[in-house]
């Protein structure tokens, strides 16, 4: 269970990925010492595990994420798919579903609708035999970042569960 004073400092770091324990201090009412414990506690906990970069996948030129269903047919393995994709750098996560059939759930970022019609068809000519159909839906990255882990996290963290 966190601490009133661990929630506050997670719910800053969530909410402005701001490191800077002099503002979180000031911000929160607290010492900078004290930041730098909670901060120690968190990671010792494994609740935090590291900072990461807020990086504009846009200036990337990543500008339209898809969720791809792939159908797969019953009679077929389909391991070797899967250590496909598991390698494939497009590839951002990867989900095994068998309800209520079995398909593989994918959510992949790419610079044209081109690129994602070209893995597509990869996977059709890799593996013919296994996947049946797919269906592609498209999210442009500002829809993604409207509800983010952050917004996960910030539900965890809160008072009202």
């Amino acid at each position: 269970m966190l601490k009133q004073t661990e929630k506050k400092f997670l719910k800053h770091l969530v909410e402005t990925d701001d490191v800077n324990f002099s503002y979180i201090a000031n911000k929160l009412k607290i010492t900078r010492q004290a930041v730098s414990k909670i901060k120690k506690k968190l990671e010792e906990k494994s609740v935090l595990e590291g900072y990461n970069p807020k990086v504009n996948v846009d200036k990337l030129g990543i500008i339209i994420f898809a969720l791809i269903e792939l159908k797969l047919n019953k009679n077929n393995a389909h391991t070797e798919l899967l250590e496909d994709l598991k390698k494939r750098e497009k590839v951002v996560y990867l989900f095994e579903v068998t309800i209520p059939e079995k398909q593989i759930v994918l959510f992949s970022g790419f610079k044209t609708v081109k690129q994602i019609q070209e893995f597509i068809e990869s996977i059709n000519v890799s593996f013919p035999e296994v996947v049946q159909n797919f269906s592609v839906k498209l999210v442009h990255p500002e829809d993604i970042h409207k509800n983010t882990y952050k917004d996960l996290v910030l539900h965890a963290i809160s008072d009202r569960q």
